[in-house]
């Protein structure tokens, strides 16, 4: 074989390789749009849904429970959203007494609104009274519990969460 029908036959497995790579990059690309349409369609469908539901509230009332370093919490007579929260002030263990009743709180809630016949509580927020700032929190950050408060300004803390369900 010639040298020349060599070269010829290499550029010619080159150029079908890169044939190959612009056909997968092409395949990839395509897969990484039509992920990103997935993801644009979800929020349209979530910010259509939202203008099709309906706020639950109700006269929750539960009995004051003493759990651990926290002195108790409750649904506040007010407001049937907030739950009440009111924590020892030892500053060395504030951080993991608030942190862990937001926590149980935060369950209380949400299990209140699935019996007021809630789909999902899907918004919270923390008012710290001692300062009254109201700090937004996410569901997924108050059950990890790495939400970003000051628990030493911590006095009674409301824990407020939307009931909502789909009409």
């Amino acid at each position: 074989m010639s040298l020349f029908n060599k070269a010829k036959e290499l550029l010619e497995k080159n150029i079908e390789a890169g044939k190959e790579k612009a056909e997968q990059y092409k395949q990839a690309q395509a897969a990484e749009k039509l992920k990103q349409e997935i993801e644009l369609e979800k929020e349209k469908k979530v910010l259509r849904d939202i203008n099709k539901i309906q706020i639950i509230t109700g006269n929750i009332d539960i009995e004051h429970q003493v759990l651990g370093g926290v002195k108790g919490y409750g649904f506040s007579s007010h407001d049937p959203r907030a739950v009440w929260l009111d924590t020892q002030h030892d500053d060395s263990k504030i951080t993991k007494i608030a942190t862990e009743a937001e926590t149980k709180a935060f369950r209380v809630l949400k299990k209140m609104a699935y019996d007021l016949g809630a789909d999902h509580v899907i918004y919270t927020q923390i008012q710290n009274l001692s300062t009254n700032q109201i700090i937004d929190i996410s569901t997924k950050m108050l059950n990890t519990s790495s939400a970003k408060v000051n628990r030493k300004l911590i006095r009674e803390t409301f824990v407020y969460g939307t009931a909502i369900k789909t009409i």
